[in-house]
């Protein structure tokens, strides 16, 4: 899972461009709002040659008591607390001259964790006295850090206890809150030195007789989480885990919307795939009987009725021969591939064979996207939007085998693989008698037009005519039956 930064990255990157070790001098002036996590609001601006740092955060005059002074005094010696700006909680003013290229990412480092800082000072106080062993001269801390949410921080003589109160408004955002708590505590059990954790729906024992608590219905749940002085018996622990828990609760709102968006594609994904298959599900038309209608019928009869079509030159007719007697007179090696029925088509989508796990099983569109094709693929390779050229059912290759040299013909029929049907072939460099071998299918460009002939492809013909293949020239599709009502004339 994903750590967030404590860092705000959007001031990071406004003060990088205006204070920071490359940027130019004097310093520009500068107005910015924006916002962060639980309801933060921060202004930044520098005017002449004063930058200040305002910001609007809801439990700041409880923190402000509870280590927070203490804190700006530590950490942020060269800032002065000034009036705060009119709807904001608190102003911090610093001469932007005491800034420079040398300590530039001092000064945006502690600006852009200001909001960490504030809220992290309670709890770097009290595992500092769990550090000495004077926690339990620590009383209980109460911070409302959310509009309906609570954290409380429990000092005892050799550990901290820290509760959160977890409330979620939406129903499907609570079930999924629970799921991760939940897994909080299951996953403690196998790590090593974490901390203890405990999740429920009624408040803990610690929390009994607790004011304001919170008993309604977008209430989750109390998750606990206890610190010992093995969790922060060095400085870098120390503040490592204050930025941890203090964290906690957008950690847990990041990676709920993350596991929404996740679930929503998987589902778009899944709808897309079912409606592809619904439309693969058509009845498709009797071919022969279409055909059969075309030459008997009234539309074809009424057709060769008209004088222009009835009247066709003789010379047509004979280029027509000529150019079907040349595809004929082509080498044995390219006659053996009908290029005819080798397509440029799309992998839409693929999911891993249920039966063979070195297969997928893909979803290709070789033009028509009501009638996509299924085909099963060993390549390592696949992916979804390659543009790669399809053998169709009826196609014949001629694949020269690469150790005796010998010519090994194979024709393309609809199979089944395992229990799943292939529609045709993706072919590789190989099959298509680009190269003697080839590892994964052949990929063409992203502008290869899907539905058009591979033959027709601007690169395949060179390369074939490089190897010493002959390549067969375009010519009009005839059907048989047309061509022979117009001889017969």
């Amino acid at each position: 899972m994903l750590f967030l930064e404590s860092e705000n990255k959007i001031i990071k990157g406004v003060l990088e461009g205006r204070i920071g070790e490359k940027a130019p001098r004097p310093v520009a002036p500068l107005e910015i709002r924006l916002c962060d996590f639980d309801d933060v609001q921060v202004c930044i601006s520098i005017v002449d040659t004063l930058l200040t740092v305002s910001m609007a955060y809801p439990p700041y005059k409880t923190l402000e008591g509870l280590g927070a002074k203490q804190m700006f005094a530590a950490t942020y010696p060269e800032f002065q607390l000034v009036a705060p700006k009119a709807g904001f909680d608190l102003s911090l003013q610093v001469n932007v001259d005491l800034i420079t290229p040398s300590n530039a990412a001092s000064f945006i480092g502690r600006i852009s964790g200001l909001k960490r800082n504030i809220l992290g000072a309670p709890f770097e106080q009290c595992f500092e006295a769990l550090q000495n062993g004077n926690a339990n001269t620590l009383g209980p801390v109460q911070i409302p850090y959310r509009r309906n949410e609570t954290i409380y921080v429990l000092p005892q003589e050799d550990r901290i206890v820290i509760v959160y109160s977890v409330c979620f408004d939406d129903k499907t955002d609570q079930a999924i809150a629970r799921v991760f708590l939940q897994e909080f505590v299951d996953t403690r059990r196998t790590v090593n030195n974490a901390p203890p954790v405990a999740f429920g729906k009624d408040p803990p024992l610690e929390l009994r007789g607790a004011p304001n608590l919170r008993n309604s219905p977008d209430l989750v749940g109390y998750l606990s989480v206890v610190i010992f002085f093995t969790h922060v018996d060095t400085t870098e622990k120390r503040i490592k885990a204050a930025t941890l828990v203090q964290s906690l609760r957008n950690y847990l709102h990041y990676h709920i919307k993350a596991s929404k968006t996740y679930l929503h594609i998987r589902m778009r994904k899944r709808v897309d795939l079912l409606l592809q298959v619904l439309n693969r599900a058509r009845p498709e038309k009797d071919q022969s009987k279409i055909q059969k209608k075309d030459h008997h019928g009234p539309n074809i009869c009424s057709s060769l009725d008209c004088k222009d079509d009835r009247l066709l030159s003789l010379s047509q007719i004979l280029s027509e021969a000529m150019i079907i007697k040349k595809q004929k007179d082509l080498p044995q090696s390219m006659t053996e591939t009908t290029w005819n029925t080798l397509v440029i088509g799309e992998i839409v989508d693929y999911h891993p064979h249920p039966q063979a796990d070195p297969l997928n099983v893909c979803i290709v569109n070789i033009g028509d996207e009501e009638k996509l094709l299924q085909i099963i693929c060993g390549a390592s390779n696949v992916r979804v939007g390659a543009r790669i050229p399809v053998a169709t059912v009826g196609t014949r290759l001629a694949i020269k085998e690469h150790v005796t040299g010998d010519l090994k013909k194979l024709k393309i029929k609809k199979s089944k693989l395992r229990g799943e049907i292939s529609q045709g072939m993706i072919c590789s460099e190989a099959e298509l008698g680009l190269a003697d071998e080839s590892d994964g299918i052949f990929i063409f460009e992203a502008d290869a037009r899907v539905g058009s002939l591979v033959i027709e492809h601007h690169t395949i013909a060179s390369r074939l005519i490089a190897r010493g293949i002959s390549v067969p020239s375009s010519y009009p599709t005839v059907a048989a039956s047309l061509l022979q009502a117009k001889t017969e004339q």
